[in-house]
């Protein structure tokens, strides 16, 4: 049996009001993990410090607090040895760097996402608590659906740039033209592409769970998935992965599975393969097509696998540049690109063989339980599969066409997919109690 909220324990209702208002803060976290651009703040010319960065502090400062005084209980899972794991790869790459001054605010950054994951195992600990925290994660969706919407809107009402309309994001690789490419209130459209992707997976799962009722769920679903397609990112290959593996507990004719499946798999392919490959602008196309050239995100992963070759072990530090790639795309414009744009090459580049089997132990320790099968009814087996299928195509397959490891959502659905593991598979009970 799930194991009860962790409010439960405590008599007095002052601590179950405390322990209460500590879980509220962390819903808002999550709520407003998609909010990038209303609130932010500039740290050392280079990172962007948003509004759910500072909800976070006072999550840990609070949850800290509840512990200490017994108003909520710590809950101990076998993914934090991992998570340790991968915290000690990012310490090890700082001091391996030599250069601890430069790498110092990054690796805070860095243990701030890992420290996310845990919290949100901590916070999630009943199948009510699951509700609630995935209701807030679709509030953040709300958002950003909202965001696209207007971003489109205001693209065919005559704001086609950024600079007028900040729901808009550059072309990048693509060929210029006259279409909107949203990222809604995130920083890039790639990153607002697999936060949708995830989110339309935590709709339908919710969904089919009863946890949201059909007058919301259809207009939600529409605009999630309509945002992630203005993304026009190559992540959107899992949203067809999405498609072709959902598991809907209707029974299916085998043909028509294979096929739904084989297109769904051959369609997110076709997405990675278009991603290496330069387009051309449109009105050179025809010509073009006999004369490809490989795109900016096949250079830099070349870039980046010669950063790892240069110091393989812990890799150049957590600020170094994975590439340094000098990119003309359609538009014409002079591109320095220096992200690796794949997260696997990115780890590798900057916390080489430490860092990636620190982080393929944390990724392959979910992966391993991901559920093979359910039974018929089981509402609770059935949301856990949306949340393992979210992190799939959401994170796993953009992570080839991005860099997503620093990415705060991607912690959190880590976070949610071991917490559903935990409460589906009884592992609730193994807790320590503070104070």
């Amino acid at each position: 049996m799930p194991a009860s909220h962790p409010d439960t324990n405590s008599t007095s209702p002052r601590l179950r009001w405390f322990a209460q208002l500590c879980e509220w803060l962390f819903l808002a976290w999550i709520a407003t993990l998609p909010v990038m651009q209303v609130f932010q703040l500039r740290v050392a010319h280079r990172y962007t410090v948003q509004i759910a960065d500072f909800l976070f502090v006072g999550v840990v400062v609070f949850s800290l607090l509840a512990i200490g005084c017994g108003a909520r209980q710590w809950i101990s899972v076998s993914w934090h040895w991992p998570l340790l794991a991968y915290s000690g790869a990012l310490m090890a790459s700082t001091l391996a760097s030599g250069h601890l001054h430069q790498n110092i605010l990054k690796l805070v950054g860095d243990l701030y996402l890992v420290s996310a994951a845990a919290l949100t195992v901590h916070y999630v600990t009943s199948i009510e608590g699951l509700r609630r925290t995935t209701i807030a994660w679709l509030a953040g969706t709300t958002v950003t659906a909202a965001a696209s919407v207007a971003g489109v809107a205001a693209f065919y009402e005559g704001a086609t740039s950024p600079a007028k309309n900040p729901f808009l994001f550059q072309f990048g690789g693509l060929p210029p033209g006259h279409y909107p490419r949203i990222r809604a209130l995130f920083l890039n459209a790639n990153m607002m592409c697999g936060f949708a992707i995830i989110s339309t997976a935590l709709v339908v799962a919710m969904r089919q769970a009863g946890w949201i009722p059909k007058p919301i769920f259809l207009p939600l679903l529409t605009s999630t998935i309509a945002a992630a397609a203005f993304s026009l990112s190559p992540g959107l290959g899992g949203l067809f992965l999405l498609w072709a593996f959902w598991r809907s507990g209707v029974p299916e004719e085998r043909n028509a599975l294979r096929l739904r499946r084989t297109a769904g798999v051959l369609a997110a392919i076709a997405f990675l393969a278009v991603s290496t490959i330069s387009p051309p602008p449109f009105r050179s196309l025809p010509a073009a097509i006999l004369h490809l050239e490989p795109s900016g995100r096949l250079q830099t992963w070349a870039g980046a696998w010669h950063s790892f070759l240069r110091s393989p072990w812990f890799g150049i530090g957590l600020e170094g540049e994975a590439a340094r790639v000098r990119y003309v795309p359609a538009s014409g414009a002079i591109h320095v690109l220096t992200d690796a744009h794949n997260t696997w090459l990115s780890i590798l580049a900057h916390q080489g063989v430490a860092g990636l089997m620190a982080f393929l132990w944390v990724v392959l320790h979910l992966a391993l339980r991901f559920q093979r099968s359910m039974a018929p009814g089981d509402s609770m087996a059935r949301f856990r599969t949306g949340l393992e299928l979210a992190m799939i195509c959401g994170f796993l397959f953009p992570a080839f066409t991005g860099s997503y490891e620093n990415t705060r959502y991607v912690w959190a659905i880590m976070g949610l997919v071991a917490a559903a593991q935990n409460l589906s598979e009884g592992n609730e009970s193994r807790v320590v109690i503070a104070g």
